[in-house]
């Protein structure tokens, strides 16, 4: 078929826009001070102060649900993705409240509960149990990592951490360049930069 992309070619990089590197600094910066006001405010007395944390957290949670369903069932997107969406705020929630060990009991149940749902969708079962699985028990080590000794400091380092690798793949993806992992469901970025990434 002459109109067909076999799944071994690579679609030509577009390369960055570099005219919005302002907006997107801006943007990022904006974002990063208010998850660090959400991280500090959480210590100071009285419960209102600890609810930012749980909507930076369950927010976040339910984004990467909804960009999980986009990529693991790319037809039935919304339903995949709010199914786990649910479970991900479930567990994040039990775990704000300090039941850690009924948020594993749920990531489970959610795993089944988003599993049942893409079967009936025509979805890939895996993929949409997975999606739980994956995210998660992200939002229960992230809050218990907040509740530890010293967790503001923790959690900081732990943000600073992610933005620096991810900023630093982003700049030597758009300077290197290269042929990209996953073309049909990710955003460009260069094969050679996984083990960058990794690191």
């Amino acid at each position: 078929m002459a109109g067909s992309r076999s799944m071994t070619s690579v679609p030509r990089d577009r390369g960055f826009d570099w005219t919005n590197l302002g907006v997107r600094v801006v943007s990022g910066l904006v974002l990063a001070a208010g998850a660090l006001w959400a991280v500090w405010a959480f210590s100071w007395p009285g419960f209102l102060w600890r609810l930012p944390f749980l909507v930076l957290v369950a927010g976040g949670g339910a984004l990467l649900s909804l960009e999980w369903g986009g990529m693991a069932a790319p037809r039935k997107a919304w339903r995949v993705g709010a199914a786990t969406a649910v479970s991900v705020i479930a567990v994040v929630i039990l775990s704000f409240m300090g039941f850690f060990w009924e948020a594993w009991a749920c990531v489970a149940l959610g795993a089944i509960a988003s599993a049942t749902l893409a079967a009936r969708s025509g979805a890939r079962i895996v993929d949409a149990a997975y999606g739980v699985l994956y995210i998660a028990p992200a939002g229960i080590v992230i809050l218990w990592l907040r509740e530890s000794p010293q967790g503001a400091g923790w959690t900081i380092m732990l943000f600073a951490t992610t933005w620096a690798a991810d900023i630093a793949a982003f700049v030597v993806g758009n300077v290197v360049k290269g042929p990209k992992l996953w073309w049909a469901a990710w955003p460009p970025r260069p094969r050679r930069l996984l083990a960058w990434r990794c690191s």
